[in-house]
């Protein structure tokens, strides 16, 4: 849901069904996100790395594919 371009920003808005499942889900792994009415938003700037933000997108995918914690 985030903008691209030149409006873009070191946040990243996800569109989820059923939202709040997939915070706490994403909670159980210790991976912290903002709930949001629409989804979830990913820092995805200043205060992760690249591994923290490979291990979201991968529990992101398993999330989607139905494996949960």
């Amino acid at each position: 849901l985030s903008p691209g371009g030149v409006h873009r920003s070191g946040e990243t808005l996800v569109r989820l069904d059923e939202p709040a499942r997939a915070h706490a889900a994403l909670a159980e792994l210790g991976i912290h996100v903002t709930l949001k009415p629409e989804g979830l938003r990913i820092s995805t700037h200043f205060y992760n790395d690249e591994r923290e933000l490979d291990a979201c997108v991968a529990a992101l995918v398993a999330y989607r594919a139905g494996v949960t914690a």
